[in-house]
């Protein structure tokens, strides 16, 4: 009878443990703008109970930081203080459990901006001037406000450039305390990536080599430090490479091999483009010229000198 007793004990009381609810206090408080810190300044954001809570708040922690400060409390005043809570308002405390982390770090970061409202301005500005690219910001800091800022509008202050890795980006913010309506200059700082597609060879290349349509395709790569130019696509096929390439490298405009397109002497086809009209002459090379130069030539029926940009082996486009 005393084991069946001593057993039923012991299940009545993991019952009654099991079925409080438990609270963790977080590691990491913020706070602003208040003097003094209590036990109801670290419980977690979800606890509902107006007792627990005006219980906690009858007792002193420390004094607040100020802004930009810390205030580091150790678990054995938190429990010191809980142990006191639960003497006075044994009801209250007992219905949870309780889990303290070693340290309780509390910071008070001041008025801040919006950072996600401000990463999504600064990718849509971005996005603007490089519809093709992706943007992602890795870090953000942003400012502190004086204490009792209050932020009514902020706007970039000129067009955000596009980052190379970091970035320091001016701001401008209409406090609601302000009088004179201009807003405060202040600067937002950062690291973004940036991402493009660039041509990736899809096998192993050797030096001189011509590149055919099934040697190259296009991935999303980070190119927020390249210096080099993106090759179109169009202008891949039939070029030669300047360098033994591996599978998966980028391909760059400088690894191509710049071949002659004109050669001085030589009969070229020149074209005149305006909207759907297309006029063709025949001239005479000047001068010799790789894809891309500009190149002289004489007409064949006027004698005249023109000049035009070679844009395929034998064929100049005029300008």
């Amino acid at each position: 009878m005393r084991i069946s007793l001593g057993v039923l004990l012991f299940f009545l009381f993991v019952t009654c443990v099991s079925a409080r609810e438990e609270i963790t206090i977080p590691a990491l408080v913020r706070t602003n703008g208040q003097s003094s810190l209590t036990l109801g300044d670290i419980l977690p954001g979800q606890v509902k109970s107006v007792e627990l809570k005006d219980v906690f708040a009858s007792y002193s922690l420390a004094d607040a930081p100020r802004v930009g400060e810390k205030r580091v409390l150790t678990s054995q005043l938190i429990s010191s203080l809980l142990r006191r809570a639960k003497a006075a308002k044994p009801e209250v405390i007992d219905q949870y459990n309780f889990r303290i982390p070693s340290e309780v770090t509390v910071e008070n970061p001041g008025v801040q901006l919006p950072g996600q409202e401000i990463k999504q301005g600064l990718v849509s500005q971005w996005q603007a001037q490089c519809p093709d690219c992706r943007f992602e910001i890795q870090e953000l800091s942003l400012p502190r406000l004086p204490e009792g800022s209050r932020v009514n509008e902020w706007s970039f202050i000129g067009a955000p450039p596009l980052p190379r890795g970091s970035f320091s980006i001016g701001i401008r913010v209409l406090d609601g305390n302000s009088q004179d309506g201009n807003g405060k200059r202040f600067w937002i700082n950062g690291v973004a990536k940036i991402k493009r597609q660039v041509p990736v060879v899809t096998r192993n290349m050797s030096f001189n080599e011509r590149l055919g349509e099934t040697d190259v395709q296009f991935e999303f790569r980070d190119v927020t430090y390249a210096r080099d130019a993106i090759p179109t696509k169009e202008s891949l096929v039939g070029r030669k490479t300047k360098m033994t390439k591996a599978v998966g490298q980028i391909l760059w405009q400088s690894d191509l091999a710049k071949e002659k397109a004109v050669s001085r002497g030589e009969w070229i086809k020149v074209v005149s483009a305006e909207g759907p009209l297309e006029i063709s002459m025949m001239a005479q090379a000047e001068s010799d010229g790789f894809i891309g130069d500009v190149v002289r030539l004489r007409n064949a029926s006027s004698k005249q000198i023109i000049t035009g940009v070679a844009v395929a082996k034998g064929s100049v486009e005029l300008k």
